[in-house]
């Protein structure tokens, strides 16, 4: 580029620098605040932000005046009280619309993220292009649900190489859909917003598809650099009133409002029995019984998912001869890529869930147990790795540093600043997970209790601050009864894989079922338990330790303390067949996560071969051998597959089955079911809280439900439009014939 085009270039950055900066005068009134609630999860007594909280403003002078926003995920939200009235600053809890917006932040550097909206599933393509039309960068190309949708673009191209200033264009293409973009990437950090980025990835729709669609420039600027306004120091009085969910609505008035104001609301939570809070698009499960009153004629069938085999072998040219997570695989939007940890600490990448191959093959990470956060504000904190002694954090995946705990002691009376790691008491196995609605992370230590390993919980906030340990599961009686049938029907089943040499191990002395280890992980409405069951059948020779085999189960929570068992204890994931190739005959370790792909879910877990090994010597100075005809490569990381909501079902006959649902606390404007009525029929009526049908979505005006689909919306022929319902206690009455239920939500 020449002298002149370069003066050229700098010229149009710096107009386009000035335009940006006066398109949006700095408000004479702002108001900031948080609604917050005590926490009933970590019970320790103090207050959590509520994401979500609708608030709104109505001027006691001029009750024409009416603000409305919605907090952020932390329970934070602002406005502008000089702004246009009446015209909410949310955009609907579902786009309705395809739509690109700016980037922000814009003019920028080194980061800016590019957000969009997507009314229905789509394909989509995201992509980047400098000011000659040359692609430098593709961001997004797959398929992706509806919804809104944020990526974060760090100013590199495809090998990621630093590009330089000046104008770039973003388009995307979704569907029949094309919209471009202008940008500009600036040296220096003249337009550098810090955390903007951050806030803005959390855009992807949540569970209550409430997100402040709208960001003011100068929210993270010092005041020394707004622009020059004169303020007003006024006071103004206003009647505010707080509604979200599982929250009592909260109405003040008099609340005295004065120029860059900081309120802080405290909303009592509504813990009333017997009632199920709807959140708008969390889809209600009925793989328990929490949401049912009464059936009839009906079932709920759990379901396993379908094995696809084995998706990352052992690597024979690097002497790899088993490979075992404790990680789920999840999508990284920073990279445009699916990810896993393995137990070797090392990170594997895929394009589609189902070819993987190493990241980085000489950067390890500092345990096995590794997500991507996208709720912490700080970037720096992007990746979280759990390992109960040691436990850290990293913004790129390769770089880790460890999550400390600062206090004050007094040594010889004088006052010290100590700073140690943060530690958690386990033995050999654990899990991680977080719940990004509830913002809260969770993990499970294996520790021991009553008939050998046992499970506990441990939860935490801020990655810093962990709760005591609590005992969540372990074997009770029945698992020792129902384990010894499984021990015989292995032993008298030939295609099932015995601990070698079964007869000389079969020890009915030994007999013992316990916990080896156990995923959690939130899905929708509820909290979902992959325990897995060690069965041990007899001794291994020369060695202090026992055979034995694996079965997953699965199980069920509301609230991460009281559990229920699925499917009558029968295995969730069980072993495969002698001789169909697979690795997961003996010892099975189960998923930490579902992966939601389309209208599925994926599970990644551990299958390995043999759990017995030949001991030769005296322990522990002897040597490890196989035995005669087993397989060297022993483990591998697999794959099932399950419908979406698949877990368990509701199911009728050619008699038809009713369902009526206890009351439910209506939230959206329509209702959504996930189901199979290919061969039958599926109608839903609409009650009141004591059990009447209301004209408008009776039984008569409803469209039948006759195909199957994890997505389909119950349409009524009069006008049934549910947003009339808000607020209101209602019941739902399904008419099932030849059908499978599994899931209802609200939009």
């Amino acid at each position: 580029m020449g002298m002149q085009q370069e003066t050229l270039m700098v010229k149009l950055i710096v107009v386009l620098i000035a335009l940006l900066a006066c398109a949006e005068p700095a408000s004479a009134f702002q108001v900031e605040g948080t609604v917050q609630k005590l926490d009933s999860i970590m019970k320790n007594g103090e207050a959590i932000g509520v994401g979500g909280a609708k608030v709104v403003f109505v001027n006691e002078r001029n009750p024409e005046e009416v603000f409305t926003t919605t907090a952020d995920l932390y329970g934070n939200f602002e406005l502008d009280l000089d702004a246009n009235t009446n015209v909410e600053s949310q955009s609907s809890s579902k786009p309705t619309v395809f739509k690109l917006n700016q980037n922000y932040p814009n003019p920028f550097n080194p980061g800016t993220v590019i957000s969009y909206e997507l009314p229905n599933d789509s394909p989509v393509q995201l992509e980047i292009y400098n000011s000659l039309g040359q692609r430098v960068r593709t961001m997004v190309d797959s398929w992706q649900e509806a919804g809104f949708h944020g990526m974060i673009w760090d100013g590199t191209d495809d090998d990621g190489h630093g590009l330089a200033s000046g104008v770039y264009f973003y388009r995307l293409h979704a569907g029949t859909f094309n919209e471009s973009r202008k940008m500009v990437l600036v040296d220096g950090g003249g337009g550098k917003a810090p955390g903007a980025a951050a806030e803005l990835l959390r855009l992807r729709a949540s569970s209550e598809s409430e997100r402040i669609s709208s960001f003011s420039p100068f929210k993270n600027l010092g005041s020394d650099r707004l622009p020059a306004v004169a303020k007003v120091v006024e006071e103004r009085s206003y009647k505010i009133s707080i509604d979200g969910y599982k929250l009592i609505p909260f109405e003040q008035a008099g609340v005295v409002v004065k120029a860059d104001t900081a309120l802080v609301f405290t909303v009592p939570e509504d813990h009333r029995e017997d009632i199920v809070f709807l959140k708008k698009g969390e889809r209600q499960l009925f793989i328990d019984s929490y949401v049912i009153q009464e059936m009839r004629n009906l079932q709920q069938t759990m379901h396993q998912p379908v094995k696809k085999g084995a998706v990352i072998r052992p690597n024979w040219p690097k002497r790899e001869t088993s490979l075992q997570t404790r990680s789920a695989a999840f999508w990284d939007p920073l990279a445009g890529v699916f990810k896993m940890w393995l137990i070797d600490n090392m990170c594997r990448i895929s394009t589609d869930g189902l070819h993987w191959t190493p990241w980085e093959p000489d950067a390890k990470s500092p345990g096995d147990c590794v997500i991507f956060d996208p709720i912490d504000p700080d970037p720096s904190r992007r990746y979280k790795a759990f390992e109960p002694r040691k436990i850290m954090y990293s913004s790129d995946g390769l770089s880790w540093t460890r999550v400390v705990r600062t206090r004050t002691i007094r040594v010889n009376g004088v006052d010290r600043t100590v700073s140690t790691g943060v530690t958690i008491e386990s033995s050999d196995e654990w899990n991680f997970s977080l719940d990004p609605d509830e913002r809260l992370y969770i993990a499970t230590v294996k520790q021991g209790g009553p008939h050998g390993r046992s499970v506990y919980l441990v939860l935490s906030r801020n990655y810093e601050d962990w709760s005591d340990h609590e005992l969540i599961f372990y074997a009770d009686d029945l698992d020792q009864e129902l384990g010894r049938q499984h021990i015989a029907d292995r032993f008298a089943d030939d295609s099932i894989h015995s601990p070698r040499y079964a007869g000389e191990n079969n020890d009915s002395s030994v007999y013992n079922v316990d916990a080896y280890n156990m995923g959690l992980f939130r899905y929708e409405s509820v909290y979902i338990g992959t325990p897995t069951l060690y069965h041990a059948v007899g001794r291994q020779r020369n060695y202090p330790n026992t055979v034995g085999f694996h079965l997953v189960q699965l199980m069920v929570s509301r609230d991460l303390r009281n559990w229920e068992r699925v499917g009558n204890r029968k295995p969730f994931i069980g072993p495969a067949r002698v001789g169909s190739g697979a690795y997961d005959l003996t010892q099975l370790i189960g998923p930490s996560n579902a992966l939601v792909r389309g209208d599925e879910l994926w599970f990644y877990y551990t299958g390995i071969k043999y759990r017995s090994f030949k001991y030769v010597g005296t322990f522990p100075s002897g040597q490890y051998l196989r035995w005669p005809g087993q397989d060297t490569d022993t483990g591998a990381i697999c794959l099932a597959v399950l419908r979406r909501d698949g877990f368990v079902s509701v199911d009728a006959g050619n008699a038809e089955g009713v369902l009526l649902t206890k009351p439910l606390l209506w939230r959206g404007s329509s209702l959504w079911v996930n189901a199979n009525a290919a061969e039958g029929e599926l109608f839903v009526e609409v009650l009141d809280e004591n059990g009447d049908p209301l004209d408008k979505w009776s039984r008569s005006a409803v469209v039948p439900i006759t195909e199957d689909g994890v997505r389909q919306v119950i349409n009524w022929n009069s006008d049934g439009n549910l947003e009339n319902l808000k607020g209101k206690l209602i019941r739902l009455r399904f008419h099932l014939s030849n059908s499978e239920l599994y899931a209802f939500w609200s939009e």
